[in-house]
This record gives C-alpha cells, structure tokens and sequence, in this order.
C-alpha cells in the first residue's frame, strides 16, 4: 500500500507498506540537477550531492549500523538513499537527514572534492562511447541546459567557492522541491517519526524554476580520437513525460522492439546473424520537456559499411510498416514482467515512486500500469513511431579518422 501526505511545509512523502521486511529503505529526492543550471555554474548540482555524501563522521556512523548510504545527480534530480537494519531505523534516519539538510561546507572539503571531480571528468573523457553519446545530445540540444553534462566542465569546477554554493544549496534544497520515500513495515510511530523529522526543512528562499523549451535541432558531429573502433550514436525526437503515460509506455514498447533487447530488430540482425558488432542497443531518455530515443554501437571501420546500410533498412521498414503483432505482444509482455521484477526491488521501488512524485506529481502502482498497459493498442504504438522515425535526427561519430561517410538518414 502506498500512502501520500504532504507536510505543512511543502514536503511529499510517500509511505510504501511493506509487511514482510526487516530493514528500511528511504529516498530523499531533490529537485536539483544540471537542467536547473547556466553556462557559469554547471556541474554544481552534483558537485553538492558529493560534498554531502562524504560527510566522514555520518559515514563513520553509518558504517558501525551496517547501513548503506549513497547518492546521484542527474540532468532533473538529486537523489539520496539509505538501507537500513529495522533496529537501527531512529538513529541512522536522523543521520541522514543531517546528512543531506543540516551541512556544512568546509573549504578543506571542497579542495578536495575538486579533485576528486576532475578525475571523474577525465574518467569520462577517457571513454569514447561516452564522448559520442554527450556530443549528439548537444548535436541534438544546442545550448538547452539539458545538453549540459551533469558533472560540468573543469573551469566551473574549479571556480566553486563557499558562498556561491551555500546560495545554490539554499536555492534548491526546500520543502517543495523534496519528496521523501519510505518502504518497509511502516508502523504509525514511524509514520510519525518521518513526518516530525521532515517537518523541520525550513522554508528558505524557494527557487522558481524556469526552463526553456527545448528545440531538437538534429545535424551531424564528428570527433577525432585514436581508438580502433568507431563509436555510433543516433538520436530521434521523442515527446516529454509531460506527454500522456500511454504514449510512454508506446515508446517503451517501440524501443524494446527495434533495440532494447537480445531478440530486437537492431541485435537480431546486426549482431546475432552477421556478427558485426559486440554491443548496439537502444534506449529512451524522457525529461519532462522533451524526450530522446537512441541508438548506439561500436563496430569496426571495415564493416561500418554495411552496418550502417542494416540500421537504415531496419528504421525504413519499421517506419513503413510498423511493428508486427507478435513482436507488440511479446514487447508489452516483456514491459510488464520487467515492472513486476523492478517491484519486487526495494531501490527501485524507491527510485520510480520518488521520480514519478518529484517531476510529473503522480504515483503509479503496479496496477495502475498493467491497466495502460492494456489499454495500449498496436496502432498507436505504430502511429508514434511513424512520427519518431520521419522527424530530424542526429548523429555522432568518434572514430580515428574523425569524420567519415555517412548515410544514414531516413
């Protein structure tokens, strides 16, 4: 059973009933992410997330409770979460909430947390899959805050002082920018317990977020690097979360079919009968105001020939003929097996309510989704990807020789 209640402060809370557990598990999520940022202080969203999670005496703490605390930033939220023993559950959610609502920023810390950003940021440059993916979002994106990476680039990270974090933090971290999550056996003196302890976020200067509509642009980006293989990555529009539910379920459906599977399209074809690559997939990327579907791959230069001929063949038939019958059943009977294994997991029964809660207002139970899922049919799966496949895209290419043919638009 889940129960909402909304503090007289601003706060939402969500208590997931869980009668058969003997630990608990809370999520504290933060409006706070690097789509809220500007050129000059992006990367400070989780440059916070990481002074706060490396609290030495609350991780001390935590560690002698066997309680299990961490964190993550993305492009729309902050996220926070602790497992904790049931016997351990007053004193380690106290800590916690100090942890994330009563800090202090020591300028040791943020010396040292410099550095340990800036190896993060040289971790990912390293990657060239990485690099290809965050060039065709800014491909697709231009300057919108969307295509900002989350850890923001080095000049910004080594400008962060105290005061201009401290104001950030006071910005965003307040009672209606958090929803809390709580999944266990929630007893009433526990209920009230988190609502007390919830109801001591002080008001702050509330940030009014405003974000600017998105254009997808599409066009093209190369980029040199010496690596043996080339890296691929394209992208489609697609609608927001602020679009009706059963049309992201519709794209759920479509992506499991052209590639977000072993037996899709895409791997069926390009992997499994032709042994071309070692890893290509597809996966949605759905912020509230817009939404993207990709494709990635690595193959080598003498057969990008001919991988790229099989990606365009596969997106022309698919857009001119759709996805078949028993390729849409078997797609909504993967969706609703894989929302009932994600159910069962605790973090990401945490993570989906706190999401849902925090950026779109509601709270879909298992029921709930079963239902849209039904109501869903082949047509309008087939009507969205008609729309996805004949709109602009982007694409990406890190390769040694940098920029190298390409035929590939559909």
């Amino acid at each position: 059973m889940l129960k909402k209640t909304v503090l007289d402060n601003g706060v939402r809370i969500l208590f997931d009933h869980l009668n058969h557990t003997e630990s608990f598990c809370i999520g504290v999520f933060i409006r706070s992410g690097s789509k809220y940022e500007n050129e000059s202080n992006n990367g400070i969203s989780h440059f916070i997330e990481h002074l706060l999670i490396r609290n030495n005496k609350g991780q001390t703490n935590f560690n002698e409770m066997g309680a299990v605390v961490n964190a993550f930033t993305t492009k729309e939220y902050t996220c926070f979460y602790l497992n904790t023993l049931s016997e351990f559950f007053h004193r380690s959610v106290n800590l916690f909430y100090d942890l994330i609502f009563d800090p202090f920023f020591n300028p040791d810390d943020i010396d040292k947390e410099k550095n340990v950003i800036l190896n993060e940021i040289n971790l990912y440059k390293d990657d060239p899959k990485e690099v290809c993916i965050l060039n065709c979002v800014k491909t697709s994106l231009g300057g919108h805050p969307l295509a900002f990476e989350i850890l923001g680039p080095e000049e910004n990270i080594q400008s962060f002082s105290v005061d201009l974090i401290e104001k950030y933090y006071k910005s965003f971290y307040v009672p209606e920018h958090s929803v809390v999550v709580v999944s266990g056996k929630i007893s009433s003196q526990i209920e009230e317990e988190i609502v007390e302890l919830f109801s001591k976020i002080p008001q702050g200067a509330e940030k009014k977020i405003k974000v600017v509509q998105p254009c997808f642009q599409g066009g093209t980006h190369f980029e040199e690097r010496d690596t043996s293989q080339i890296h691929l990555c394209l992208q489609f529009e697609t609608l927001g979360r602020s679009g009706p539910i059963s049309d992201i379920f519709s794209l759920f459906i479509i992506n499991f079919v052209l590639g977000g599977y072993r037996n899709s399209r895409l791997h069926r074809t390009i992997r499994k009968e032709h042994g071309l690559v070692y890893q290509i997939h597809s996966y949605p990327q759905i912020y509230e105001e817009i939404g993207l579907l990709n494709v990635y791959l690595n193959t080598t230069e003498h057969h990008f020939p001919l991988v790229q001929r099989m990606i365009k063949e596969t997106l022309l038939t698919l857009r001119k003929s759709g996805i078949t019958i028993p390729e849409f059943m078997v797609a909504k009977a993967n969706f609703k097996s894989q929302t009932i294994f994600s159910m069962e997991k605790r973090l990401d029964r945490i993570f989906f309510f706190g999401q849902n809660e925090l950026l779109k207002g509601f709270k879909y139970d298992i029921k709930d989704i079963h239902h849209i899922l039904n109501t869903i049919s082949i047509e309008q799966v087939n009507n969205q990807l008609t729309q996805i496949l004949t709109g602009p895209q982007s694409i990406s290419i890190v390769s040694k020789r940098g920029k190298i043919p390409i035929n590939l638009l559909v």
